[in-house]
């Protein structure tokens, strides 16, 4: 991976969600679990098999804690492990982003801060291993 793709690849704030309250995904009749989200993409959890292959457009809703249903469209970029990385070309606005930063701080506090120690850690390896 280039510099420019590392770029790219975060430019966008990500949210993962601890599993008990991760939102679902339906797409094609099949309810899936979203680990993480960013107005960019999304990381699915597998369950069974996910008939759309990489390079595939896709279109699904995502259903929040609240109720709220955002449709969004993209493409599928891989499968890696238990999850399938998706690209957004429509998705969550920065607005839902928010709320659902504020939302997953005040439910889960020791998940969302443990989060953050792990990509801190993450960011300074990176930093040592450029040098």
């Amino acid at each position: 991976m280039d510099d420019k793709q590392r770029e790219t690849r975060r430019s966008h704030y990500r949210l993962r969600y601890p599993p008990a309250s991760q939102p679902t995904i339906e797409i094609d009749d099949v309810t899936y679990q979203v680990a993480e989200i960013s107005e960019a993409g999304a990381r699915i959890v597998l369950a069974g098999t996910f008939s759309i292959a990489p390079s595939a457009a896709f279109a699904g809703d995502i259903k929040f804690h609240d109720g709220e249903k955002v449709s969004i469209e993209g493409l599928v970029l891989r499968t890696h492990g238990n999850e399938v990385a998706v690209q957004l070309s429509s998705g969550i606005s920065i607005k839902r982003m928010l709320a659902e930063q504020i939302w997953l701080r005040n439910e889960f506090p020791m998940f969302f801060d443990s989060v953050e120690r792990a990509r801190e850690r993450w960011r300074q390896n990176e930093s040592l291993d450029r040098s």
